[in-house]
Order: C-alpha cells, then structure tokens, then sequence
C-alpha cells in the first residue's frame, strides 16, 4: 500500500462507526496512528468514538442525498487511504410478511450504499494506492429461515465486490471481503425487536404460522451469541488488512462461517434438507 510508506499520518473512512465493529475498528485504527472518519447516524450518541479521537460524519446512509454530501465531505479532504465499509443492517421475519419498504432498507443499507460509497471515494484511493474492505457475513453464503433479506443483501454485497476487485485490479487498489460469524454486539436485541414489531403487525393467521418457529430461532441465536466473536477480533483483522503487503480477497472468520461456506456446496436439495434439519422451523 503506497499510502503506508508515507511520512504523512493515514486516513480511513469507517462506516458505522459509532458502536459495534466500527467503534471498534475506529478506536484500534486511531491508536494506530490512523487519522479517522467515522460515521454515525444524525440523532445517534457518538460519545465513545469521539472520545476515539475519530473525526465524526453524521450521515444516513439509506439517503442518497445524504450519501452524497458524505462524498463531498470526504473527497474535501487531502487524502484518503483506506474504506471500511461497515454499516448494516439485520432486517429479520418470513419472506411473506416482509414489506417492500423493508427489502428496500435491507439492500439499500448493506449492499448499496457500500457501492455508492466506494464510486464515490474510488479517485482517491487510485491516487493513495488504498484499500477497500467491506463487511459481509458467514450468512451470505447460504440462506437461512427467516434471514432470507440479509443473507441475500450479504451475498449479494459478496458478489459486487468480486466484480469491483476484478474491475480494478489495475488502480493499485485492493478490496478485501470479511465474512464473519455471529458478532458479539448489540445487533441481537435490535434483531429480535425487529422481528417481534413485524410480527405483531402481520394479520394474526400469518403471524401465528411464524411465532414459534422465530422464537425458536432467536434462541438459537442467542445461544450462538454466548460464543460469538468480539468485534476486537474484527477490529485487529482490519488492521492487518490495511497493512498487510498483500491482503486476501476473501476472510472468512468463525466456524459458523466456515460451515455455511462448507453448506453453501452441497446439491441444493441436500442443502435444504440439512438447513431444515439444523434449523427446525417447524414445530
């Protein structure tokens, strides 16, 4: 990375940068040495990544216009070495009860604005020689029950940054694709707050077709999440990323991404009967 045999401190853009992976992330890169823009939603407390010493962007990344100011924000800087690409949502619940509004914030949250961004803060990054990495998820391989929106936003993510990294491969600048298990954050209770709203707004035959076979599926993920990974364990792998001579297009990280990856090749038919099988959806 040319940018990192400068003299000059390195900046990064993290997205979503106010809890979770990215306050993470912001926090291990500033002490680093890394010259930090986080984003944070307008009405969302960014105490912590402040106290980072991150430089704090609000943005709404499901708002075009509101995208583009966060571009205009970025390129009005010197320099640019690195996007992480972090941002996302989980929009859970069974596919026929899911709201076009909702696919809508799905997709737009975590698969294009990631892409709108990159477009966006690309020139820069070919006169850095930097680095994109985006975050993607074990479930982006294979689908799961009542996760169908975002593992396809995460699959769907995957495969536009393979097409990126192919397209580019002569700026200088690397794209890297993390896919993790489960996160230890707080993205499970906002999950099942999601799923229990939906629920309670679906005509009643519906929802009580779903109830069991969601709960039953929080408290799997629950149970996973006592074993999830620590978004310091990402945090660190984005540093090595960054810095890394030759970074790996693809890092898968956990087992549960490991075996989604092992699932993803099997015969469809002997796929479904396997994810029915482990899932139990119903009872």
């Amino acid at each position: 990375m040319t940018s990192l045999i400068r003299d000059e401190m390195p900046t990064v853009l993290v997205t979503g940068a106010a809890t979770g992976i990215g306050l993470a992330t912001a926090r291990l890169l500033a002490a680093n040495k890394w010259r930090v823009l986080g984003t944070a939603l307008p009405d969302q407390d960014s105490t912590a990544l402040r106290d980072a010493g991150a430089k704090i962007v609000e943005v709404d990344l499901t708002s075009r216009s509101s995208l583009t100011s966060l571009i205009r924000t970025v390129s009005a800087t010197s320099r640019l070495d690195a996007l992480v690409s972090n941002a996302g949502i989980a929009i859970p619940g069974p596919l026929e009860g899911l709201s076009a509004d909702e696919l809508h914030l799905q997709f737009g949250l975590n698969t294009i604005a990631p892409m709108i961004l990159a477009q966006g803060v690309l020139p820069q990054l070919r006169a850095s020689g930097g680095r994109m990495i985006f975050m993607g998820a074990g479930q982006g391989r294979a689908a799961l029950p009542f996760g169908g929106p975002y593992g396809a936003s995460k699959a769907a993510l995957a495969a536009l940054t393979d097409a990126l990294r192919t397209e580019i491969a002569d700026s200088g600048v690397a794209v890297s694709l993390i896919e993790p298990s489960a996160v230890r954050t707080d993205i499970l209770t906002t999950t099942r707050e999601r799923g229990q709203a939906l629920l309670d707004r679906l005509p009643h035959d519906i929802a009580e077709r779903y109830r069991d076979p969601m709960r039953a599926t929080f408290a799997r993920s629950e149970k996973a999440l006592r074993g999830a990974i620590a978004p310091d364990t990402l945090s660190q792998l984005v540093l090595r990323v960054l810095t890394t001579p030759n970074p790996k297009p693809r890092y898968l990280v956990g087992r549960e991404a490991v075996g989604l990856a092992f699932l993803a090749l099997l015969p469809a038919r002997q796929r479904a009967k396997l994810v029915s099988r482990i899932s139990r959806t119903r009872t």
